[in-house]
């Protein structure tokens, strides 16, 4: 999948991950170390310094579930509501 920019990054970068079923996510599966891997070379490509993971494992987008308060990314949309990641670059592998 090729990276896709709405803005131009810059500064500091933020990770995050999510996966459907906790055995995706297991050591050595596909999902976790695909995007991991996504988030190392999106700051080097772009020259950005790694500040922060946000992981929601086992939690199914399709479900959003994820987005339910207790969920990392629930977390990030209050931050990103207060002010909290301006200067930061989200790396997300899909939004869809």
């Amino acid at each position: 999948m090729k990276a896709q920019l709405r803005t131009k990054p810059h500064g500091k970068a933020i990770s995050y991950k999510r996966w459907s079923s906790t055995q995706q996510g297991q050591d050595g599966r596909d999902s976790l170390n695909r995007q991991t891997n996504a988030f190392t070379d999106a700051c080097a490509k772009w020259s950005l310094e790694p500040d922060g993971e946000y992981v929601d494992p086992g939690k199914s987008g399709y479900h959003a579930r994820h987005l339910k308060q207790g969920g990392a990314m629930h977390k990030l949309v209050e931050m990103a509501k207060a002010g909290l990641l301006k200067g930061r670059t989200l790396v997300v592998e899909d939004f869809t």
